[in-house]
């Protein structure tokens, strides 16, 4: 009876130590996999994206086509995507607008997040295109500007470093899709072509004379003005970084120039005229003691920083999870606009009041 006992509990040892080491591999499961489609034809985990012939409004928006494969022995149903790409790589839905985010880390990263409708991937089956993503492209928006302070409190905006193209060639995506069994992560390369990106930026900074004057210098009239909106942006190097507000205001009857207050600890501290409508800086002024009037002003040319213009709003999509609104997206209260006609400065609610003689 012993020998049996013994017999029987050695069988159940071996058993049970079978199906530990050999259960994962013969649970049938699912193993889904993001795909895209590259320039060869193909859904690939590593798709080359094809060059697009032209660009639209200066940009290179790569055409981009997401598939899902089963590698795995069990049907799954996807239900959600979350796709993880760097700060500076953007999706925007059919109409040209980006897509909501939300950013991870600093504005290093940025999450996408959508809710799926996709029948059943089966097994070895050929990849399956995901419905109700058509249309997205991506972009790489690159900043051409940074910003630095001054010993005084005043931000300043300088050129960005050089872009390393090796970097801005391999947009490296995670991603994390759940199904109604399970979530599988991994990660999608997109290699796009670096030159086509970092063609024709226009980095320069030129600056004139500066001139001071107390209490304050004399600004350009502006005729009447209309209020664009404002944006909360962070800028300056990984280790060392800056907040700044802006209030944008349009100006001239047409409304083609912008005069652009840049606030810092809730003051404003630097402002920027677009004289002729071209996005470029052709003067500036800034207030150096805080007093709330420019003493210093000069001649400049360099196109406007991105992080400082209000982006539209960004467009949710038909299956996108609501994500709370960006902090850069137009301003929901609007100042009430300053008197026209005058010379103004930065020293009320919106940016907006007098500049003294």
């Amino acid at each position: 009876m012993l020998r049996w006992f013994v017999i029987v509990a050695i069988a159940a040892a071996i058993i049970g130590i079978g199906a530990y080491w050999l259960g994962p591999g013969v649970v049938p499961r699912a193993r889904l996999e993001l795909l895209a489609f590259d320039a060869t034809g193909q859904f690939s985990a590593d798709a080359r994206l094809a060059v697009p012939d032209s660009t639209i409004a200066n940009e290179v928006r790569y055409p981009l086509v997401l598939a899902i494969r089963n590698t795995g022995s069990r049907t799954e149903s996807p239900q959600a995507l979350s796709l993880t790409l760097p700060g500076w790589a953007r999706l925007l839905g059919p109409t040209g607008l980006e897509l909501e985010s939300t950013d991870e880390g600093d504005e290093l990263l940025h999450a996408y997040r959508f809710s799926l409708k996709v029948e059943p991937v089966e097994p070895g089956a050929l990849p399956t295109v995901i419905d109700g993503l058509e249309g997205l492209s991506l972009v790489a928006r690159l900043p051409d500007a940074t910003c630095s302070m001054r010993w005084d409190g005043v931000p300043e905006f300088t050129k960005m470093p050089s872009y390393d193209p090796g970097l801005i060639a391999n947009v490296e995506a995670f991603y994390s899709l759940t199904g109604r069994r399970g979530r599988e992560s991994g990660k999608l390369t997109l290699h796009i072509d670096a030159s086509s990106v970092l063609s024709g930026r226009n980095t320069s900074f030129e600056f004139g004379p500066t001139e001071l004057r107390k209490p304050a210098v004399i600004l350009p009239a502006t005729g009447p003005l209309s209020f664009e909106g404002r944006r909360m942006a962070t800028c300056g190097a990984p280790e060392l970084r800056y907040e700044l507000e802006t209030a944008v205001w349009r100006t001239g009857a047409a409304g083609t120039g912008r005069l652009i207050i840049v606030m810092h600890e809730g003051r404003a501290r630097r402002w920027l005229y677009d004289l002729d409508g071209d996005d470029r800086v052709e003067l500036e002024a800034w207030d150096g003691d805080a007093d709330g009037a420019a003493e210093a002003k000069r001649t400049a040319s360099y196109r406007i920083p991105s992080f400082l213009i209000p982006s539209p709003r960004p467009q949710p999509g038909a299956d996108t999870v609501p994500a709370p609104a960006p902090a850069d997206s137009a301003a929901q209260l609007q100042p009430p606009p300053p008197p026209t006609g005058e010379a103004i400065r930065p020293d009320s609610e919106g940016g907006l009041g007098h500049v003294g003689g």
